[in-house]
């Protein structure tokens, strides 16, 4: 006689309960890493912004040089005027007729910056809104411009500087706190 035992070992399936549980630490694991993803993509953005600056401040400094005439770079929210906190474009432009803001004839380039989560201070020196770079590619006023978070996040803050002689850098952490300092050596701030 056969046997009508049936064995459910061939059974390959999940229960529901194992299901549950895998689904239950799965979201565990994605809750722990989100904050730190959600640091990696602000910080991501701070350096984008900072990086599309130094582009475009060593693209000034080029046309200086190539035309052997004083350029001036700054940021604007407008794109008509020169302005100390801005976050939609940065002005490139030669100054004819000496009023210190670009004429539609005068502009060199008017690129879109677009910061959503974030602004750009200019803090150049006698509180000017501008850096003016001479034709031999030398700045005439020292300066930096930071990358300011609107999270108010300290390490996300970003600084682009430059010498005498026009060379930009970019700020850096010099006592590793995740916190880049100013050129007075204290944590930057906005």
């Amino acid at each position: 006689m056969a046997s009508t035992n049936k064995s459910c070992a061939n059974n390959t399936g999940f229960s529901l309960l194992e299901l549950l549980t895998v689904l239950s630490i799965l979201l565990i694991l994605i809750s722990i890493s989100l904050p730190p993803l959600g640091y990696l993509v602000s910080s991501s953005r701070s350096d984008v912004a900072i990086q599309k600056i130094f582009r475009l401040y060593n693209f000034a400094r080029s046309e200086a040089v190539t035309r052997n005439q004083s350029v001036y770079f700054c940021g604007s929210n407008s794109g008509l005027i020169c302005e100390k906190k801005w976050h939609k474009f940065a002005l490139i432009f030669i100054d004819i007729d000496k009023n210190k803001r670009p004429s539609t004839n005068e502009i060199i380039r008017l690129e879109s910056i677009a910061l959503t989560q974030g602004y750009v201070e200019s803090r150049v020196a006698f509180g000017l809104n501008y850096t003016l770079i001479s034709g031999q590619g030398t700045a005439k006023y020292l300066g930096s411009m930071v990358y300011c978070s609107e999270k108010k996040e300290p390490s996300l803050y970003r600084r682009l500087t430059w010498n005498r002689t026009g060379r930009p850098y970019l700020g850096t952490d010099q006592d590793h706190d995740s916190i880049i300092e100013g050129t007075n050596g204290e944590a930057l701030d906005c």
